[in-house]
């Protein structure tokens, strides 16, 4: 384990995030909007919009024809929502959209979009943690597209497990997950409290071995009948950091490995 003064950085040891730390970074990060880019609230590049503007688009541009979506009858959930940055890449694409993040200043930031992006009001976004969506009142089956863009980096291993034990639950059988994580090229590393100049903040984050991942996705989604149709590294050449990288799984039930 590496230490200094400004953080901790943890390398192959499982260690634990503090929540209330994450929640204290994210509402900064939305009270920041005056002087952010949209994009970069949540995708961190406070001195290169133009790197998260071409991710975002770079990011829709791959996923989006291997999504199965109906302006008619697809209803989307997505886990720690931010700003709706997907949301606004589905509007006209989906029948509902539904986004939840445990920040309230990305949820308000949120709301706002989504209310011109979908003028007939089947759009909305509320505030709870992804720790809590087993209590949150949804019914199985309910959801044909469930988007896990960048959250799971934020959980404990305890609540990656649950939140994704749910979600094989609510997500409709001819549906499908969408999982998009930073993960560690090699060994597993933790950063907690860790200052960032580029962030001007203490960053706290778990980037899980490709490995680990597969792991966790064979204990709950597998394990729940769901398979990846697709995993991939999404954009390594706009990749600017050298551990980690974008890494892309979706899944579908029954489908082949």
């Amino acid at each position: 384990m590496a230490e200094n003064r400004r953080g901790t950085r943890i390398v192959g040891d499982v260690a634990t995030l503090d929540y209330g730390e994450t929640l204290a970074f994210f509402d900064e990060r939305a009270q920041r909007a005056p002087e952010l880019d949209r994009r970069t609230i949540t995708m961190y590049q406070d001195t290169r919009a133009d790197l998260a503007e071409r991710r975002d688009a770079r990011e829709a541009e791959q996923i989006l024809p291997l999504l199965q979506l109906d302006a008619g009858t697809t209803n989307v959930l997505d886990v720690g929502c931010g700003v709706a940055r997907w949301g606004g890449h589905l509007a006209g694409r989906v029948r509902s959209y539904t986004g939840f993040d445990f920040s309230a200043g990305l949820v308000e930031l949120a709301t706002a979009d989504l209310g011109r992006w979908y003028p007939d009001g089947q759009a909305r976004a509320f505030t709870m943690s992804a720790t809590e969506l087993g209590t949150a009142g949804f019914d199985a089956n309910e959801f044909d597209l469930v988007i896990v863009s960048g959250v799971l980096a934020y959980l404990n291993e305890a609540d990656c497990a649950r939140l994704l034990d749910t979600l094989a639950e609510l997500a409709s059988p001819e549906g499908q997950i969408y999982v998009r994580e930073p993960m560690a090229r090699t060994d597993r590393l933790t950063l907690r409290a860790h200052w960032s100049d580029e962030l001007s903040a203490e960053y706290s984050a778990i980037y899980r071995s490709v490995g680990q991942y597969d792991d966790l996705f064979a204990a709950t989604l597998t394990r729940n009948g769901w398979s990846a149709t697709q995993r991939f590294e999404l954009s390594p050449d706009l990749a600017n950091r050298s551990e980690t990288g974008q890494f892309v799984s979706l899944f579908s039930r029954g489908a082949a490995q």
